[in-house]
C-alpha cells in the first residue's frame, strides 16, 4: 500500500489534493492511504512514529510552516522521504529556495490535479527503485551504471550519452538544451508544464534570456522531430500558464 501525508489548513486545497490523487483508483496500481493534516505539529508528530511514501507540505501553516516541517524530515529521517512543496509564490528564487532545503519537487497555486498527480506518482516510483537498489548484485549495479542511459517513451528511444533521440525510426542529434527539452515534454505527455517549471528544470533559471531561449527551443524541437499533428503529436502553449504535449490517434485529430 501506498501512504502519502498532506499539510494543509485550507479544506478546499485538501479537497483538491485528494481529488488530484484518489479521486481515480484506477490511477494506482496498488491501493492508496492518504492522511491528510491541517496542523505541522501533528503531522511532525506522525512521522516520528510512521512510515510515507510521499508528504506533500503547504508552506503557510500557521503553527508550523510546510518549512519547518521539511527541514525536521531532512534532519532526522534516515530514509530518504520524497517530498513536494506547495507555494502561492511562483518567483524563480523561491523555487531555488525550496529545492536547496530538500524538498524533491514543487507546485505553485493554482496547480493542474493531472500534473501534481504525475509529479506525484514519479517521485514514489523513483523512490521505491532506490531503495531497492541495494539489495540487488553489486556488480550488475556497477555494470548498469556503465551503460549509457536509454529510456523509452511513446516508442522514443533517449539516448543520455550521446543526446540522440531516436524518433519514427530517425537518429536525431540535438545539443543538450533541446534534449533536455523534449526529454522533459515526452515524460508529461499530456500535462500542462508551466513557464517557470520549464525553466528551472531545463535552464536552471528563470529570467527574460531564458524566456526567450525557451520559444526559440520549443520551435526547434518541434521542427527537428516532426511533432505535427500529421506525425500524431501537439505541442502548443497553454495560454497564460506554459507548454503541453499531447499525443493521439490519426483517427482521433
Amino acid at each position: 500500500m501506498i501512504r502519502i501525508a498532506v499539510l494543509d489548513d485550507n479544506v478546499t486545497h485538501l479537497q483538491m489534493i485528494e481529488l488530484a490523487l484518489v479521486g481515480d483508483p484506477d490511477n494506482w496500481d496498488e491501493p492508496v492511504e492518504l492522511l491528510t493534516f491541517d496542523s505541522g505539529l501533528a503531522l511532525l508528530n506522525s512521522l516520528k512514529t510512521e512510515d510515507f511514501d510521499c508528504v506533500i507540505l503547504d508552506r503557510n501553516v500557521p503553527d508550523m510552516s510546510g518549512d519547518v516541517v521539511l527541514q525536521w524530515i531532512r534532519q532526522y529521517r534516515d530514509v530518504h522521504i520524497p517530498v513536494v512543496m506547495v507555494t502561492s509564490n511562483k518567483a524563480g528564487s523561491d523555487v531555488v529556495e525550496l529545492l536547496n532545503a530538500g524538498a524533491d519537487e514543487y507546485v505553485t497555486k493554482p496547480f493542474y490535479p493531472a500534473e501534481l498527480l504525475v509529479r506525484v506518482k514519479r517521485l514514489i516510483e523513483n523512490s521505491r527503485a532506490k531503495n531497492e537498489a541495494p539489495s540487488k548484485n553489486e556488480a550488475l549495479v556497477a555494470a548498469l551504471e556503465e551503460t549509457p542511459q536509454k529510456t523509452e517513451v511513446f516508442g522514443v528511444i533517449f539516448d543520455d550519452f550521446s543526446l540522440t533521440i531516436n524518433h519514427a525510426s530517425q537518429l536525431i542529434k540535438l545539443t543538450e538544451l533541446e534534449y533536455n527539452l523534449a526529454k522533459l515534454f515526452f515524460n508529461n505527455v499530456g500535462v500542462n508544464l508551466s513557464r517557470e517549471f520549464i525553466l528551472q528544470r531545463v535552464w536552471m533559471r528563470d529570467n527574460k534570456d531564458a524566456g526567450r531561449s525557451l520559444t526559440t527551443h520549443i520551435h526547434r524541437i518541434r521542427d527537428k522531430l516532426e511533432l505535427t499533428a500529421e506525425n500524431g503529436w501537439a505541442l502548443r502553449p497553454v495560454y497564460g500558464y506554459g507548454y503541453r504535449l499531447d499525443y493521439f490517434k490519426k483517427d482521433e485529430q
